[in-house]
């Protein structure tokens, strides 16, 4: 993870969203061993053991991908909202530096 924060990435919630799917298949590609041999944890698990981890992390990997989408969703929400007061806050600024230039 220390690498992500030292990787200048592209701005924008679509460009976020491609960094991401990229670093997540990054992670992948590597704990299958396609840049060469893993080195990480070896597990002995059954048959059935297996399956049912798989299908556990699917499903959090889903969970995640949905709470990250809606929260996503939110801050952009959001930022539209604190523009939207920023222009007002100029406005009132403007009317007010109007109102006392005019007295």
């Amino acid at each position: 993870m220390r690498v992500v924060t030292e990787i200048e990435k592209p701005q924008g919630a679509e460009a976020d969203w491609r960094f991401g799917e990229n670093f997540s298949k990054n992670i992948l590609h590597e704990e299958i061993g396609m840049f060469g041999p893993w080195t990480g944890a070896e597990y002995e698990f059954d048959q059935e053991t297996r399956d049912r981890l798989l299908a556990h992390s699917r499903q959090d990997v889903a969970r995640i991908a949905y709470v990250v989408n809606e929260a996503n969703h939110h801050i952009h929400k959001l930022l539209g909202l604190a523009r939207w007061i920023a222009t007002l806050l100029v406005i009132l600024l403007l009317v007010c530096g109007y109102i006392a230039v005019s007295l």
